[in-house]
């Protein structure tokens, strides 16, 4: 951000001010047992000076759900966000077969647009779940297991006419920020070991499979010029969705040997 210079080369960001955040948390600890913790959480973050996109009027912090590049633009650092919720977690150490770790967070993320106006963030899916853990079978065979849970998650539309006059540059539509939600995203994955001790060495063979209920990961449609069966453009113009399926998701199988020494 500090290096963008406009069409004259100077560099309008160069009074930016850095972002300032402040955490508050606070919680209760129970253990129940000397390989066992339960744990309540709850926690407020406040930000300020958080940099506002000149152009499109939105938070920086709406713009960065993918892999993409940020900042090089006009900002403005007057923006203002907040998350705030509660997490609790339950972890069983590894005392006789079982362990793992569990994790419910409830939560609430938002960020001001130009207006002053609090938006979801794009990272507000109200809702994560997680797990990791396993259990220690006879003859040293293990099974273990991770599943992720998120919410529905606030995404921004594809601005039709705009993106048609202006394509290949896709523009959004902010203002329908909130409006419109990905489905729940969830992904689980199971592995099985088994382990051959020896005096100077231990083998451990293991079998996973990554994904193994095959959920697809949500995402935004996503739109390229209608064209022909020979790939020419069809007169007038005009836009298609490109992922009218989805994204395909399999189970990923994987195998291998680990020698410890």
């Amino acid at each position: 951000m500090l290096g963008f210079q406009n069409n004259n080369g100077e560099f309008s960001n160069k009074d930016s001010k850095y972002t300032k955040s402040v955490h508050f948390v606070t919680g209760i600890e129970f253990t129940p047992g000397k390989a066992s913790r339960i744990t309540l959480e709850g926690f407020y973050k406040k930000y300020d000076q958080y940099p506002i996109s000149v152009i499109d009027g939105v938070s920086l912090a709406n713009k960065g759900g993918g892999f993409e590049v940020l900042g090089n633009e006009e900002i403005t650092t007057n923006g203002k966000g907040k998350t705030y919720g509660f997490e609790a977690l339950y972890q069983q150490k590894l005392s006789k077969k079982f362990y793992g770790v569990f994790a419910y967070t409830f939560f609430y993320s938002q960020f001001t647009d130009v207006s002053g106006n609090y938006l979801p963030s794009v990272w507000d899916s109200r809702h994560l779940i997680s797990f990791s853990g396993g259990y220690k079978l006879k003859r040293n065979w293990e099974v273990s297991a991770r599943f992720r849970f998120a919410g529905k998650t606030p995404y921004v539309l594809t601005d039709m006419n705009a993106t048609l006059a202006s394509y290949p540059r896709i523009i959004l539509d902010y203002q329908s920020l909130g409006n419109v939600y990905l489905d729940p995203f969830a992904v689980a994955d199971i592995r099985f070991d088994k382990k051959w001790n020896f005096k100077a060495y231990s083998l451990n063979f293991y079998f996973e499979v990554q994904n193994f209920l095959a959920n697809a990961n949500p995402r935004p449609d996503e739109y390229g010029l209608n064209r022909d069966e020979n790939g020419s453009l069809i007169s007038p113009k005009s836009l298609v969705q490109v992922n009218a399926e989805g994204d395909t998701a399999i189970p990923i199988p994987s195998f291998g040997f680990v020698i410890d020494f």
